[in-house]
């Protein structure tokens, strides 16, 4: 069977992918084997390295809304990101970052939900972003604290 013949999702699928969206809020979700358009699921490859870029606009425009005299953040690393193109290409990238002014401080993971406008136009927009934190101690399991901004529904 071509990768172009249709397919349904299981049942069984749809209701694991939609429980994952629902418990991860899109940050962790892991789609059928079978392909299909709009669903979410983890970056690989060239956009793994955007990611990074969109990260750092995240943190940009979190800095810029800061009250001023409030630490900046600055970039660590990309933890997860998971990717959904519909009418634009839309992110869910979980990252760590910590404070520019602290030297070997600890970093803390955040999340930010940012659309790539189309080939022909438009801008980059960070739709969304907050802080998360450790459910528990070494589980690898993170929760998100509320949004300090959010313009996203999924």
């Amino acid at each position: 069977m071509g990768i172009f013949m249709r397919r349904r999702m299981t049942d069984e699928d749809r209701i694991r992918y939609n429980k994952e969206l629902v418990e991860s809020e899109c940050f962790d979700v892991h789609p059928p084997r079978v392909p299909y358009c709009g669903l979410i699921g983890p970056v690989s490859g060239r956009r793994r390295t955007e990611c990074e870029r969109f990260s750092l606009l995240a943190i940009e425009e979190y800095n810029r809304r800061s009250i001023p005299g409030t630490s900046r953040l600055a970039l660590v690393k990309v933890t997860k990101a998971m990717f959904q193109i519909r009418f634009v290409a839309r992110y869910y990238i979980t990252f760590e970052a910590k404070e520019k002014d602290s030297a070997g401080g600890q970093s803390k993971t955040y999340q930010a939900v940012v659309n790539q406008p189309p080939p022909r136009g438009g801008a980059f927009s960070v739709l969304s972003f907050r802080e998360c934190e450790q459910e528990q101690e070494g589980s690898g399991n993170i929760r998100g604290k509320e949004w300090l901004w959010k313009g996203h529904t999924f």
